[in-house]
Order: C-alpha cells, then sequence, then structure tokens
C-alpha cells in the first residue's frame, strides 16, 4: 500500500505513515481507478455506437463515397473503433495501475475487467465487421 501523502510504499495495517507522520485512512478510490472506471464507461458507449452503427447502414456497402450519409456512418465507425480500441488499453492499464496502489479499490478490479473485456471484444469483432 502507498502513503496518500507521500507516496511511500507503507505496510497495510499502518495507521500512522513512518515518513511524513500523516494518519492512514482508508482509501476508497484512487485517482487512476476513478479514472479507469469513467474512461470504461466511455469504452462501452463508444462500442455500442459500433454495434448500433453497423446495423444502421445498409448491406452491402459497394462505394462508400456514393452517399453522404454512408460515409458519415463509416467515419463515425472507424473513429469508435479507435476510440474503443485506445480506451480499453488505458482503462486496462489504469486499472493494474489502480489495484496496484490500492487493492481493495473496487473501480480498479472494475477497470480491468472492463478494459481487458472490451479490448478482446474490440479485437474480435474488428474480423468480423466487415465494412
Amino acid at each position: 500500500m502507498r502513503c496518500p501523502n507521500c507516496s511511500a510504499i507503507i505496510g497495510k495495517n499502518i495507521q500512522r505513515c513512518p515518513y511524513c507522520n500523516i494518519e492512514i485512512k482508508e482509501l476508497l478510490h484512487t485517482t487512476s481507478g476513478k479514472i479507469s472506471l469513467y474512461l470504461g464507461i466511455i469504452t462501452i458507449f463508444c462500442y455500442f455506437i459500433i454495434l448500433f452503427s453497423y446495423f444502421f447502414i445498409p448491406r452491402p456497402i459497394s462505394n462508400v463515397g456514393s452517399s453522404f450519409f454512408n460515409f458519415l456512418l463509416f467515419l463515425i465507425i472507424i473513429l469508435c473503433y479507435g476510440l474503443s480500441f485506445m480506451f480499453s488499453i488505458i482503462v486496462l492499464i489504469s486499472g493494474c495501475v489502480s489495484y496496484y496502489q490500492n487493492p481493495k479499490d473496487q473501480y480498479g478490479i472494475i477497470g480491468i475487467i472492463i478494459g481487458s473485456t472490451f479490448l478482446a471484444l474490440i479485437l474480435f469483432s474488428s474480423f468480423f465487421i466487415s465494412f
């Protein structure tokens, strides 16, 4: 566990930090845990935009430039794929950092679950969703 004031590595059952002498209260959620949760929600939202747009585009798209609407939906799908991929990696990393800082932080554990699940979903679905 780390001290919230000086970031020194301390034991789990210590009441005061031996380095800065501040009282250690049980941290519910670390900053990286909150980041992983909030970006995880954005990742889920972007992934559902991908699925909604995929079913909203008429099939097959033989010429993307023929319709501005189809082209706009195509750009939305590509943008959401990129954002979902990037955010799921950030969520996974910040969840791991949060779990390292405080193993009792539920947001970090949720971030690890959301990041790894949606990273796998995005990679899996990118092979099967054809433009």
